[in-house]
């Protein structure tokens, strides 16, 4: 029974980066879990029964007092599944709804078919998470409001920390001429990133990692590499490296599959370089930096 009485109320989020920001903002009054395993990617994740329950707890008093999602897409038949759920507890949007105009991310629309398709990669920029903080701190205000100055404060610690590293990746890139931050990604996961920070993202797959690139995608890719005489290239961690090497080899473009590894949907372990949101965006920074310039000091 004392066990039980000790259990902390629970957080479920859909990945580990979310898992990560959220889990600063909560601090210590929360337990904050994951329904996609860290290291795995979002886009192909397959939904599991236990999944669901881990969410829902159908009578028990341990079940999730608030499931946190990207929307946008980005969750796929997870979003849906919630919606229609018995879930009782509170589903936030952490990227905004349409009815908020101060706390809503910036998103961009792309062109699929006759309908436009966000971008859900938000996260890609600092200053759009700290979006998402305020929008998590007024959620947690309001499933807890008892506790809501910890809250508080712990959204304004992070969301300085948050600061000091968008200041601190801008200063890094502005040592590199802007004609030559030109960048090779496996799969158009950087925009945000790209366009917060003026770095140009060249991808042969689209926003989610579950469509496969044509022979024509591929072809053009190499032929802006070779025309824009680019020298980064990366794999991302959960990315398709047969591609990438493909275009490495017959551009000339040197890679190495161990090193030149960049972090979008998810975190790597504890002991790794992108334990932490912000962990991650220095580690991504850092490593197109020294492509860029090497020999510079980065």
């Amino acid at each position: 029974m004392q066990a039980l009485a000790a259990l902390k109320p629970r957080l479920v989020v859909t990945f580990s980066i979310l898992q990560d920001i959220v889990g600063n903002v909560a601090g210590e009054e929360f337990e904050v879990e994951s329904v996609v395993p860290l290291g795995t990617d979002p886009h192909v994740y397959e939904i599991k029964p236990g999944d669901i329950k881990k969410i829902i707890k159908p009578g028990d008093k341990n079940a999730a007092a608030a499931v946190f999602l990207i929307g946008l897409g980005f969750e796929g038949s997870l979003e849906n599944i919630i919606e229609h759920s018995k879930f009782s507890g509170l589903v936030v949007k952490v990227t905004g709804s349409s009815s908020e105009k101060e706390n809503k991310v910036k998103v961009r629309l792309l062109t699929k078919g006759k309908k436009p398709v966000a971008d859900p990669h938000v996260w890609g920029s600092v200053k759009n998470v700290m979006v998402m903080v305020r929008n998590i701190r007024d959620a947690l205000v309001r499933i807890d409001p008892k506790k809501a100055k910890i809250y508080q404060e712990n959204a304004e610690k992070y969301m300085a920390k948050l600061q000091q590293m968008h200041k601190k990746i801008i200063r890094t890139l502005s040592k590199i001429p802007e004609e030559k931050r030109k960048v090779v990604t496996t799969h158009d996961a950087f925009y945000y990133y790209g366009e917060e920070y003026n770095v140009k993202f060249l991808a042969p797959i689209g926003i989610s990692t579950e469509s496969e690139p044509s022979a024509r995608d591929i072809s053009k890719i190499i032929d802006l590499v070779k025309k824009n005489g680019i020298r980064a290239i990366f794999f991302e961690k959960i990315a398709n490296m047969k591609l990438i090497k493909q275009i490495a080899e017959e551009t000339g473009v040197k890679i190495n599959p161990e090193q030149d590894v960049l972090y979008a949907d998810s975190l790597s372990k504890q002991n790794g370089p992108a334990a932490t949101y912000i962990k991650m965006m220095w580690h991504n920074t850092l490593l197109i930096a020294k492509k860029l310039a090497p020999g510079t000091g980065f």
